[in-house]
Order: structure tokens, then sequence, then C-alpha cells
């Protein structure tokens, strides 16, 4: 099983939860990706035959509702995307 993991200073104590599960030392491989940078979903992807989409970019004082939504259809297409060149992927949710 494979995580990836946007690390925006707040995923620290929620990857801690998930590595805690006993079967998580054994199956459990976390990777690092950025939502700017859909190139590093790419090895997170490679080899799974299924991916559950449920990142959203969480909006900040920095960011208006456009910017959140544009991030959020980049980050979308950057995933399906990375599941179209790993070539194993056969269901995205």
């Amino acid at each position: 099983m494979h995580i990836l993991v946007f690390d925006n200073g707040q995923n620290a104590r929620e990857t801690l939860d998930i590595t805690t599960l006993t079967i998580a030392s054994e199956k459990l491989h976390i990777f690092n990706g950025d939502m700017n940078q859909p190139e590093s979903f790419s090895a997170a992807i490679e080899g799974c035959i299924g991916v559950f989409h449920v990142a959203h970019p969480m909006p900040n004082k920095e960011l208006d509702e456009e910017s959140v939504t544009k991030k959020s259809v980049e980050g979308t297409i950057g995933i399906l995307k990375a599941c179209r060149n790993a070539k194993t992927v056969k269901r995205v949710v």
C-alpha cells in the first residue's frame, strides 16, 4: 500500500497515526509530494492498480476561491496523468 503525503507542516501528526498501525511497518510505503509539482506523484502511483485521490488544497489568507479551485483541478489532472503514465492503474476513485 502506498500513501502520498503533502507536507504543509500539519501532516506530521496524521502520518504518525497511520504508521502506528500494526500492518504499516510491513506493507505501508509513504511518499512525499508537492501539489505544485505534479511530477512528484509518479513514484507513489507507480505499480499501483487503484488510486484513491482524497487530497484537496486548503484555502488560507493568501489564496482566494479561484486560486484554490485552480490548484485543485491542476492537482487532480496531475494525479490522472501519473495514473495514465504508470500503465498499471485500473481504477481511480
